[in-house]
């Protein structure tokens, strides 16, 4: 039973993680396109 707790916050963490990596990407990704989307627009 402990080991089930330790499994579902290990888990737990490395999702919190990614979903911190995604969110860095994101941003990135929002900040950048503009810069590549203008160009296009003009």
């Amino acid at each position: 039973m402990p080991g089930a707790l330790i499994n579902i916050m290990s888990s737990s963490s490395s999702q919190a993680s990614t979903t911190r990596r995604l969110t860095a990407t994101a941003a990135v990704t929002l900040a950048t396109a503009p810069a590549f989307a203008a160009p296009v627009t003009l």
